[in-house]
């Protein structure tokens, strides 16, 4: 009778958990000292430890707000003083922290004697290694990730598995220009070496890099037999994995600088990503306009899902440039594009230079663009400067917000182009703060009618 009540509770957690308006009661429950300690029970009784940080990780990011989610953590903290030596309440305890705003109260704890001790005993059964990925991911700090990692493949190999946590290893290392440890991370993702412990050989190495050559031959097989065919000779044919399909700065630069790069090199370029039903509006227009210098082929559960989840990772990865027959590899991020860019930029002797080529529009775009202009009187005669902002409301990521500005800061800069001319036209959206003017030739796009 207890086990059937138990299950039907869980059952209806999970359905309120599948709706928006069901998350919000969970959300509003969790900031009240019943709900918490409900939530705390549940955890506690998980079958398992990845159950255990999943549900952490949920009852977190319900909790929504800083005070909630402190108090979860102090309620954690108090079950683990009273049992200080149950590895799960620590674990929970330390989960928590690291899903809470308190970052340095959370490397604290996961890197005390009594987490070592703990990760020590019972390696697999933990999740302080993942937790601890985690918090250095969200702090971008990349040496602490990619240690945090290496060290873990000697205690706990397995445990970086559960929740992508190896995949943050391999982006930080790829950061980091640790190519070889970025590889090795990624195979252990994804099971394509063995879990062993210590640092991959060369030979597994090797083998990762020629299980992506052989999954993306296999997915663009017939792509490269209708090139052959058309030119009658081997084609050279370019992979750039591209997956921005929110972020609207990369959906343009992290093609146009491969492109910039690289586009006279090859026969064929092509882009490999998500669905285009993923793209929100404003991306997919910007992989219309790459498409005219590519083609764009979905990563798509035709795959086999763990090939396609493969592929689809590889766009935040920076793994190096690999080759077999037509086909070049390029698994590179942004970072790893612009460093490049600026490197050749500087070079005297290197003919590339950064800006000699661009993208062209397509007809409609400009057709649009044009009718735009002469809707909210902006003169294509005259020179125009386009704005935009980045501010706390963009996506409010709050470990970057040290990237935000405020538009005042820009007050006298857009003043000094105005007298000297030049009209500035600013984008974003309607949740941005207006700059105080009412010069002529300044226009915010998104407030005007």
């Amino acid at each position: 009778m207890l086990s059937r009540l138990k299950g039907a509770f869980y059952q209806f957690l999970k359905l309120q958990y599948q709706s928006e308006a069901g998350r919000r009661r969970l959300g509003r429950g969790l900031r009240t000292h019943p709900g918490r300690v409900a939530a705390y029970e549940i955890v506690r009784r998980a079958r398992s430890h990845a159950v255990r940080r999943v549900c952490v990780e949920v009852i977190q990011t319900l909790a929504e707000t800083p005070a909630a989610r402190a108090e979860f953590c102090a309620l954690a903290e108090r079950h683990h003083r009273r049992a200080p030596n149950d590895p799960v309440r620590f674990d929970i305890y330390a989960v928590a922290l690291a899903h809470s705003d308190d970052t340095n109260k959370a490397v604290e704890v996961l890197f005390c004697e009594a987490a070592e001790n703990f990760l020590a005993k019972n390696p697999d059964e933990s999740n302080i290694a993942g937790a601890r990925v985690g918090v250095g991911h969200e702090k971008e700090d990349y040496r602490f990730v990619a240690e945090a990692s290496r060290e873990a493949t000697f205690q706990a190999p397995d445990a970086l598995q559960l929740r992508l946590d190896y995949l943050k290893a391999a982006y930080a290392a790829g950061k980091l220009l640790r190519t070889d440890d970025a590889t090795e991370f990624v195979a252990r993702q994804y099971s394509i070496i063995s879990s062993h412990p210590g640092p991959a050989t060369s030979r597994e190495l090797g083998v990762t890099i020629d299980h992506i050559l052989a999954t993306c031959a296999e997915a663009l097989h017939s792509r490269i037999q209708l090139l052959r065919m058309r030119l009658n000779r081997e084609p050279k044919v370019a992979v750039f994995f591209l997956s921005s399909t929110h972020a609207l700065g990369h959906a343009v630069l992290d093609p146009y600088h491969f492109l910039a790069l690289y586009r006279e090199n090859f026969d064929r370029i092509i882009f490999m990503g998500p669905g285009r039903e993923s793209y929100r509006p404003a991306s997919r227009a910007c992989l219309q306009i790459v498409e005219q210098f590519g083609d764009y082929v979905e990563i798509t559960s035709a795959n086999a899902q763990s090939q396609a989840d493969l592929l689809l990772n590889l766009s935040w990865m920076s793994l190096g440039v690999h080759s077999a027959g037509p086909l070049t590899v390029f698994i590179d991020h942004y970072w790893s594009l612009l460093r490049q860019v600026v490197h050749r930029s500087r070079d005297e002797q290197d003919p590339f230079r950064h800006n000699d080529w661009h993208f062209t529009l397509p007809p409609y775009y400009i057709s649009c663009g044009e009718q735009l202009c002469r809707r909210y009187n902006i003169d294509l005669t005259r020179p125009l400067i386009v704005m935009h902002v980045r501010d706390s409301g963009y996506h409010g990521i709050a470990r970057q917000s040290f990237r935000d500005s405020a538009i005042e800061g820009y007050a006298s800069a857009v003043e000094h182009l105005l007298d000297q001319g030049y009209q500035v036209v600013r984008i974003g959206d309607t949740s941005m703060p207006k700059l105080q003017t009412t010069r002529d030739g300044y226009i915010e796009l998104p407030f005007v009618r």
